[in-house]
């Protein structure tokens, strides 16, 4: 029997652990706080000194007529080996990859930088340090290859420190925010994508006049969005870059491959969209479709009635999920929002797996059309048999990209 006074001492032990702890985390947060402010006013200094220092050694650069210019392929910042070595899945992180992989190949002489999204801390990443300095004042073209509203330092260092910038917009941020927002059921979150809905769409304008080139991975964004942001009407400084997805995702399905995996429909502040609910209220005439096929249902994520999945995956890191898409014959994607291209589709169309999804998800997809299994009702889900012309049709497509991409490349190469 623990007596009294020990657990009196218990208790004062625990409570002191306990303030020690949460005085640790404040420290640490304000720590954390103050040095983001540093790296924004040490921006701010870049961002008004660069300029001129750029116009000197531009006029050096005339006199002396040095041509030992080179690329600089600006990335995110989780970007790097140490990412790659876990298997990241993110999207932009594969379609940097996909392109890195390209320039090797090449042998493309190339520099990259991680950056912040944050506009001043970015340019204190790029201008703060000497070598990074010397670097870009040498670089021919930069390649801005950064998700969110990048687009004022796209426009920053286009017309202020006059570089061919050759912007890769990941997502059309006004419509992919404002979709977001509109999914939302609390109004603190709804006001903020809204808010940041609008921030996206002034970056996007400036972006759009002013950088040397944009490239956009989803087709149908061309003529609902950036066409709209265009003061000249150069519609040729516009062009659309397929994703293909890096060497290292790439797995083909195994023969015996019997799955077809309901992929993700959780998003943070979202919880299930309308097409997941109809989805969810159809999974026992899926499920029925699927097994009359001699295949099983899987889940993977969250959003999904569990009691009607064979399997059930549950959350898995990236790295499980690589390991378990060898056993998909399929997979299905659900929700029918958010803008940009879903790099889980052609993930699954270059691993021979088949994709089911909404006819308006696919509907922005128009070149992909023939690879994809559309489906307008899920209460009406059915598996096509696919023939030997269908195949063709499926390859062509992917064929088309590929040709598509290497055309986008010839030019960032030339």
């Amino acid at each position: 029997m623990v007596s009294p006074l020990n657990r009196y001492n218990t208790r004062v032990e625990i409570k002191i652990e306990f303030i020690t702890n949460s005085k640790s985390i404040r420290t640490i947060f304000v720590i954390q706080f103050i040095k983001r402010k540093v790296l924004t006013l040490c921006g701010i200094f870049w961002s008004l000194v660069f300029p001129l220092m750029n116009l000197v050694h531009f006029a050096y650069n005339l006199l002396k007529k040095n041509s030992n210019t080179f690329n600089l392929f600006i990335v995110q910042d989780s970007f790097n080996s140490e990412e790659l070595k876990r298997n990241n899945l993110n999207g932009a992180t594969k379609v940097n990859e996909g392109l890195l992989e390209v320039f090797l190949k090449n042998k493309f002489e190339f520099h990259t930088i991680g950056i912040d999204k944050h506009f001043f801390r970015s340019i204190q990443k790029l201008f703060g340090n000497r070598s990074t300095r010397v670097k870009f004042f040498n670089c021919e073209k930069i390649i801005l290859s950064v998700p969110g509203p990048t687009g004022y330092l796209g426009a920053y260092l286009s017309l202020i420190c006059r570089k061919n910038v050759y912007f890769v917009a990941h997502n059309p941020e006004f419509l992919h925010r404002m979709e977001w927002s509109r999914n939302l059921n609390k109004i603190f979150p709804k006001v903020r994508y809204m808010a940041r809905a609008i921030n996206g769409l002034f970056a996007d304008f400036l972006v759009c006049n002013f950088a040397f080139r944009l490239y956009f991975l989803g087709e149908t964004e061309l003529k609902v969005y950036w066409n709209k942001l265009l003061l000249l009407r150069n519609k040729s400084k516009l062009k659309y870059l397929p994703y293909i997805p890096p060497s290292r995702v790439i797995r083909k399905r195994s023969k015996n491959s019997n799955l077809i995996a309901a992929v993700g429909t959780y998003a943070k502040h979202i919880g299930e969209s309308k097409a997941s609910c109809e989805f969810n209220r159809s999974l026992t005439q899926i499920r029925n479709e699927i097994r009359s096929k001699s295949k099983k249902l899987a889940c993977v994520g969250y959003g999904y009635d569990e009691k009607f999945c064979d399997v059930n995956f549950g959350f898995l890191t990236d790295e499980k999920f690589m390991d378990a898409t060898h056993n998909f014959y399929g997979i299905i994607v659900s929700q029918n929002w958010g803008w940009g291209f879903k790099t889980k589709i052609a993930d699954a169309l270059f691993a021979d797996q088949r994709v089911f999804l909404s006819t308006t998800l696919a509907g922005r997809y128009p070149s992909l059309l023939d690879a994809l299994d559309p489906i307008e009702e899920w209460s009406k889900f059915v598996i096509q048999h696919i023939s030997n012309r269908d195949s063709i049709k499926r390859q062509k497509c992917l064929d088309a990209m590929r040709i598509q991409r290497s055309m986008i490349i010839g030019e960032l190469i030339s």
